[in-house]
């Protein structure tokens, strides 16, 4: 097996660097950038402009590197691939498992920050990793394919952070990480909570009316916002030569794809919603702050390079799917259209289902309190059927009341994030967890306390 090595990290940004980029962003040519008027042709010049002069007279690269720093970090390599992750250990006293939070495209792992503390308050340690390629998991010598992660991460949380069990959380890219790592390491994946819900079993078929409405609709949505999926699969070094030269250009693809996902109300008749709002939403600094990440770790291109290895995976999971107790958050999500739940099933042994009211594609940057809302006491689970699990596996519900966020108003509970807080046979867990003493480096304190 190859080397893990981990260590603690402190984020390190050249200012020199971030200085070029900037002015970078200044010198850029506006006379020489057509305005085709609002959404009609992607990204509105309305937004980029307004974004980049906030760049260069009001976003604070100091203040920036300080929320780089905020929490504790953990970086490192398996054999070949770089490793980079948010680590927060339980507080005293707490056993819930830990949690793994994983983000996908174009998304880091700072977009998890307004969810951490709800979810270590609640008894969990939380360990959010970087998608290889992304952020200060660089540099990224090879694509890697979602299946590879999912047993990269198993790697790290297991062997390098000494867990036996863990549960985990997936959006975008995320969430197909987060099923390989139910199918395929289900001995410690006790359960997986998905707030994107389109991937499919092989034997899960479309067969309701219901279901074939879905897929049209779903087909259709591909056509008029995929353009930039079909590029970043089949061309993302041709695509990546521009990226990596123009500042703008890069913050404007990233930036286009926060708007349009975003489950934010349309104007009448439009597909995108108002510049205001969705600077409103994420706000300025935030937006700017993912452009720099990925501009001064030389990231954005290696990021795109899922979408070239996704295709050595299966298109779907085997059989009939995932077996581990899993949670489903149908976000009002504008890319990833909800399934219908009886399709959702077929693929997955769910446990939980939620369709939260606020929310789209990046949910704990839009409705934190939606996504975690439920920082209480755990409590046995009481409804719904329950797979079929594993000897040692207990299903867990968090509480389920109203989080003081909602709106009083508000007759729907935020979302039901379920975690199971048993383990396995003692036996297997000291097999396990003596397992990752002897591999885990001598550089890397011990995590479990």
């Amino acid at each position: 097996m190859s080397e893990l090595l981990l260590e603690e990290f402190e984020p390190v940004v050249e200012r020199d660097r971030v200085d070029r980029i900037r002015g970078r962003v200044r010198e850029f040519d506006w006379a020489a950038m057509p305005d085709l008027t609002g959404w009609q042709g992607g990204i509105d010049r309305d937004l980029v402009s307004r974004l980049c002069a906030h760049w260069c007279d009001r976003w604070d690269p100091d203040a920036w590197v300080a929320r780089l720093r905020r929490r504790r970090q953990v970086a490192g390599r398996a054999g070949d691939l770089p490793v980079h992750l948010i680590h927060e250990r339980r507080r005293p006293g707490a056993d819930g498992l830990p949690i793994v939070l994983l983000h996908g495209w174009p998304g880091t792992v700072f977009e998890f920050e307004r969810v951490l503390d709800p979810l270590l308050t609640a008894g969990h340690e939380v360990i959010v990793l970087s998608l290889p390629g992304y952020g200060f998991a660089s540099p990224l010598p090879r694509p890697v394919s979602p299946r590879e992660v999912a047993h990269l991460v198993h790697r790290v949380v297991t062997d390098g952070l000494g867990h036996p069990a863990y549960v985990v959380h997936g959006t975008d890219w995320g969430s197909r990480v987060a099923g390989w790592l139910g199918i395929d390491h289900a001995d410690a994946c006790a359960g997986v909570h998905l707030s994107m819900l389109t991937s499919r079993a092989e034997d899960a078929r479309v067969e309701t009316a219901e279901e074939q409405a879905w897929r049209e609709r779903f087909r259709a949505g591909l056509d008029r916002a995929g353009g930039y999926q079909a590029i970043q699969r089949t061309r993302p070094q041709t695509l990546g030569f521009a990226l990596a030269d123009s500042p703008v250009g890069a913050a404007a693809w990233i930036w286009e794809k926060y708007a349009e996902w975003a489950g934010l109300a349309r104007p009448p008749g439009a597909r995108w919603p108002s510049v205001d709002d969705v600077l409103e939403t994420f706000g300025a600094d935030l937006l700017v702050d993912i452009a720099m990440l990925y501009l001064t770790t030389s990231t954005l291109v290696t990021s795109t390079w899922m979408y070239l290895a996704a295709g050595r995976d299966p298109a779907s999971y085997p059989g009939s799917g995932l077996r581990v107790p899993v949670g489903a958050a149908a976000f009002p999500d504008p890319l990833a259209l909800v399934p219908p739940r009886s399709l959702v099933e077929r693929s997955f042994a769910v446990v939980q289902w939620d369709e939260p009211r606020r929310g789209g594609h990046f949910p704990a940057l839009e409705a934190p309190d939606e996504l975690v809302g439920l920082a209480a006491p755990l409590r046995r689970a009481s409804r719904g059927p329950r797979p079929r699990l594993t000897a040692a596996q207990r299903v867990w519900l968090i509480g389920s009341s109203p989080s003081s966020a909602l709106s009083a108003s508000s007759s729907r509970p935020p979302v039901a994030w379920w975690w199971l807080s048993g383990t396995h046979s003692a036996a297997t867990a000291a097999r396990q967890s003596a397992a990752a003493r002897t591999t885990r480096p001598a550089t890397y304190p011990d995590s479990t306390g």
